[in-house]
């Protein structure tokens, strides 16, 4: 056979078998998808009594309002936007001869008519 093939397909089978075992693995070893390595993992190695370390995916935390509309948890730095609650009011403005109205929420600031002009042009 040719080498050239042989060698090639040791380095597919090679990748295609890392591709696997880091698939596997990705779930025991790391903590949540991030690249932080599992306390339970290590001690395995030194046989230590594992420690239950909280999965973020698997742990519901309670959301709490940060203001209206907007609920955050700090543990798992998850941010929900709820726009039904949120009080809007419509503006319109004449901006190059075009009439433009821009919907935004009670308690911000209007933008002024020179942003306007440049986010439209």
């Amino acid at each position: 056979m040719n080498p050239k093939i042989i060698l090639y397909t040791k380095i597919f089978l090679v990748l295609g078998i890392t591709f696997f075992v880091t698939r596997i693995a990705m779930d025991k070893v790391f903590i949540a998808g991030t690249p932080e390595i599992s306390p339970n993992f290590i001690a395995s190695f030194f046989k230590q009594e594992k420690k239950q370390v909280p999965d973020e995916k698997k742990t519901d935390f309670a959301l709490k309002k940060v203001s209206q509309g907007v609920y955050a948890s700090s543990p798992a730095k998850k941010v929900e936007y709820r726009l039904d609650e949120i009080e809007w009011v419509e503006y319109t403005f004449n901006i190059n001869g075009k009439e433009v109205k821009i919907t935004i929420p009670k308690d911000q600031e209007v933008p002024s008519k020179e942003i306007l002009e440049k986010m439209y042009k």
